[in-house]
């Protein structure tokens, strides 16, 4: 039945040959001699040696060959080899057989050996040997990463369903279960295996059985049944589960690659994934150098489709794939990556500009060195510490943006992007004057019920290790009010508004902190104690005045035991973390230069917050912002924002509010700053939000979590703006709402796909929000989320300051930045 059958879809004739390709020793070898004999045909028998392409040209032309029945590689092998050197053979029906077909080999197939038909035969020796076949004629498109396996041979059945045995509709894939005529009884002593693997058929008559093949099937809407891949290729990479089959298929669509297969390979943090390929031009396979340009580009390629737990960790070329007796691909025989090589190797820098890049970041991120393929956020990297990065990188006159870091992850690949010497945006260094329009997280801010307004700081308590003057310091806060314009802004209530308006430059005055003397930025305190400093701090802490300034307050305290220390409190209007790490350098360089009797010298200035500001209400006019509302607005929609509480109440103020405090060893922050985030291709805050998203739905019971995100905010919008040096409160807040699911993995995947959802980092809510033109076109501003998370890594802080042998920080006594009877706001 069945060669008569696949004789039939052959169209087989007495005038047909058949070349018998295929080893004995596989099923499908059986059906290539008795259907072209059955009808009359000849077969033409390979012996046991593997022929080349050549020879198998040769026999075909020699003997007429017009069907011919070929393993995928070794058939694409023909068609290199027919476009390389001309004279294919004229056969009449090519088929493929016993492996998949991925795309590539099938367009190739077509358009070098130009058969009448191409056939993909299907099927496992469990159910003799092909119960489906794809018959295509020229034109039909293959449609998918592999070619279709057809239709059903014969009286056969063949079931798309889950591991419940629920048939699946046409799209989605399911494991393939076949039956009717042909299915084998069972496994020779091997009940067990016979059990899982033959089923009954609820979809049959009484008795009849299903063979479970283990492979990913789905049905398309033309009947046909399309290959996905094995069930047992399937892996788990970084708690994702990946199909090799998928990764294959995207590399042979680039130009370069002729041959590929795809392993996972057991590495220093898991399974990795590691591809070989066979390129076109062969000369690659016998160059470091060619192999290394190409193996860049095609991951570069790759990143573009495939998310980036699926682009291979390792690219291996070779000259060809191994392949079994049959002509199929033997995995096995796969070379395995050197275990050295699977370890992150040290690549020295090449160059100049290199060195300087790696340099830059060994210093930041604090780390021995810094080789050229390092990931720079796989090294505990984040959007923050970019942007000191930029800063950094400028001051050495190389010119890149965080845009272009996070672009090109390696310095090898910054290098390439990165410029040098004069040019680039000019800024003007003069004082900016006038009034600057508030921006959306001040517009928030005045917005918020604030008792005592002039009571919202940040601050730092620095422990000098030399004795430090009161001169040296005043002409060091000088600078920074002179270089940093946003230090001189004041905040004016005028009728039902506030007005920011840059202050006129002025000296730095000193006073005795005893004295209170509001316009002196520099106070000074003697016979100071360990247990006074607290209060005095907080006498600081309470002294700035929004609409007289100034709004950064410096102490100098004189410790009776001789030590010093030097307290720092800035209203939050006017500064932010960024902030924060270019004014410590700052005064920290201003300090040396003093010390060394240089004249201050600090890098040039960046874009004023008054130009950002100016772009951005223009922004918030413009209809690629209005395309966000909608965005916006389904954040804020069908999630009850309550946490269950035993007394519900909105007048929760801050003197009310308990911490907990925690500290993670060193071993567990690297797990969870560098570890974790390269294993799962995550950034920090991706895996903190999971785990807050899965308690709060827990606690609530409800699927989703509406938390609101603060960002740094200084986004690349525009070009004439550069923020990566500017002091200021640029903080993006927004909402998003977070939908964990019952596994780790598979929440980390999909709250990590909803944060990069978010568009532009999230600056386009507050922009709509307050600098909208209708009301209608901006999101609410009265909304309430589960949790405002506001994430300040002390860590990263403490390490900028640690770089200042001169200041580091000394540990700060508890004192309310924040007025206490601040009412907690979230949103």
């Amino acid at each position: 039945m069945h060669s008569l059958a696949t004789g039939e879809r052959y169209e087989m004739s007495p005038a047909d040959c058949e070349l018998h390709f295929m080893s004995f020793a596989f099923d499908g070898s059986h059906e290539g001699w008795m259907h072209p004999l059955i009808y009359g045909a000849s077969v033409l028998i390979r012996d046991d040696s593997l022929w080349s392409p050549e020879f198998t040209y040769e026999q075909m032309h020699r003997y007429g060959v017009t069907v011919g029945v070929f393993p995928p590689v070794y058939l694409q092998q023909l068609a290199v080899h027919a476009e390389r050197d001309g004279n294919p053979p004229a056969v009449r029906v090519y088929c493929f057989g016993g492996d998949a077909v991925p795309q590539a080999s099938y367009d190739l197939a077509w358009r070098v050996l130009r058969p009448k038909y191409i056939f993909n035969g299907y099927g496992p020796t469990e159910t003799v040997v092909t119960p489906l076949i794809w018959k295509a004629k020229a034109g039909d498109p293959c449609d998918a990463a592999y070619a279709p396996i057809g239709n059903i041979v014969g009286n056969r059945s063949a079931y798309v369903a889950d591991a419940n045995l629920n048939l699946l509709p046409v799209g989605v894939a399911g494991e393939l279960y076949l039956g009717g005529l042909g299915v084998a009884r069972g496994y020779l002593d091997r009940p067990g295996l016979t059990a899982e693997r033959f089923i009954p058929d609820p979809y049959s008559t009484t008795g009849a059985r299903l063979y479970r093949s283990g492979d990913l099937t789905r049905y398309r809407t033309d009947g046909l049944v399309e290959y996905v891949g094995r069930v047992d290729h399937q892996v788990k990479v970084r708690g994702f589960r990946i199909e090799l089959g998928e990764i294959e298929a995207r590399l042979l669509e680039q130009d370069p690659v002729l041959e590929v297969a795809v392993i996972a390979q057991p590495g220093p943090s898991g399974q990795q994934l590691v591809g070989y390929i066979v390129p076109v031009d062969a000369e690659v396979a016998l160059s470091n150098e060619r192999q290394a340009q190409l193996r860049e580009s095609i991951k570069a390629r790759l990143r573009e489709s495939l998310p980036d737990y699926m682009v291979p960790t390792y690219l291996l070329f070779l000259e060809a794939l191994p392949l079994t007796p049959n002509g199929k691909l033997d995995r096995k025989s796969l070379p395995k990556v050197d275990a050295q090589l699977m370890q992150q190797t040290y690549v020295a820098p090449q160059n100049d500009l290199e060195q300087q890049i790696a340099a830059i970041w060994a210093d930041v991120l604090k780390l021995e060195q810094v080789g050229v393929t390092d990931n720079f956020f796989e090294l505990g990297g984040d959007s923050i510490i970019s942007i000191q990065v930029v800063s950094r990188a400028r001051q050495a006159g190389i010119r890149f943006t965080p845009k272009d870091l996070f672009q090109h992850q390696t310095v090898q690949g910054l290098a390439t992007v990165a410029e040098q010497g004069e040019g680039g945006l000019q800024v003007d260094q003069g004082p900016v004057r006038g009034q600057m329009p508030l921006l959306p997280i001040q517009q928030w801010f005045f917005d918020t019920p604030v008792p005592e307004r002039h009571h919202w700081n940040q601050s730092v308590l620095l422990k000098p290790l030399k004795p430090l003057s009161a001169e040296a310091l005043q002409q060091g806060l000088q600078a920074l009010l002179e270089h940093h314009d946003g230090l001189r802004l004041k905040f004016v209530e005028e009728g039902a508004a506030w007005v920011a308006t840059y202050a006129p430059l002025g000296q730095v005055t000193a006073a005795p902190l005893a004295a209170m003397q509001a316009d002196a930025l520099l106070w000074l305190a003697d016979d100071a104690t360990e247990d006074s400093l607290q209060a005095l701090c907080d006498t600081a802490q309470r002294s700035l005045d929004l609409q007289q300034g100034p709004l950064l307050r410096a102490v100098l305290f004189t410790l009776r035991d001789g030590t010093q220390r030097l307290l720092l409190a800035i209203h939050h209007l006017v500064v932010d973390g960024v902030s924060w790490r270019v004014l410590l350098e700052d005064l920290h360089q201003a300090l040396v230069q003093q010390a060394a009797g240089q004249t201050i010298k600090l890098p040039a200035k960046t874009s004023s917050s008054q130009a950002w500001a100016g772009q951005l209400q223009a922004y918030a006019r413009s209809a690629a912002l209005q395309q966000e509302l909608g965005y916006w607005q389904a954040q804020l929609q069908d999630v009850d924002s309550g946490l269950p509480c035993d007394r519900a109440t909105d007048q929760v103020v801050i003197k009310d509010a308990r911490s907990v405090s925690t500290e993670l060893d060193p071993s567990y922050t690297q797990r969870l700053l560098q570890d974790a985030p390269a294993a799962y291709r995550t950034q920090i805050n991706d895996l903190l939000l999971t785990a807050l998203a899965r308690v709060i739905t827990r606690w609530t019971g409800d699927s989703s979590a509406l938390v609101q995100l603060e960002g740094h905010g200084r986004e690349e919008l525009f070009d004439s703006i550069d923020l990566s040096r500017t002091v200021g409160w640029f903080t993006s807040v927004f909402p998003v709402k977070l939908t964990p699911q019952p596994a780790l993995a598979d929440s980390i995947k999909l709250i990590k796909e909803q944060l990069r959802a978010v568009p532009n980092k999230g600056i386009g809510f507050g922009a709509l929000r307050y600098l909208g033109t209708k009301r209608r076109n901006r999101p609410s501003r009265h909304w309430r989320c589960h949790a405002s998370p506001s994430t300040i890594w002390a860590s990263s802080m403490a390490a900028s300051m640690s770089r200042m042998p001169g200041l580091p920080p000394a540990p700060k006594p508890r004192v309310p930045i924040k007025a206490p009877r601040l009412r907690w706001a979230t949103g």
